[in-house]
């Protein structure tokens, strides 16, 4: 599992952040959308989760998003439901 300064951290820019909230806000207005199993990056969360289907570069960090509370695990939900 990744730690919490790693999961708050763009891995494209390697920016970090206090919270997932502001990461994913982050990650949407820069379209900074990389993949964990390569440098590929993508604009949007939709191309990179196809890439990682296609590639099977799916990460154990990337089931363990890491949240300050239960409404912000909605916002996100909904954020991402979005850009589906």
């Amino acid at each position: 599992m990744a730690s919490v300064e790693e999961a708050l951290t763009c891995n494209v820019c390697d920016r970090s952040f206090s919270s997932l909230k502001q990461l994913s806000s982050h990650k949407q207005k820069k379209r900074h959308f990389g993949c964990s199993g390569c440098d590929s990056i993508f604009p949007s969360l939709m191309m990179l989760e196809h890439h990682k289907e296609e590639f099977e570069h799916w990460s154990d960090t990337d089931d363990d998003i890491l949240t300050d509370s239960d409404e912000e695990d909605t916002v996100i939900s909904e954020e991402c439901e979005r850009l589906l």
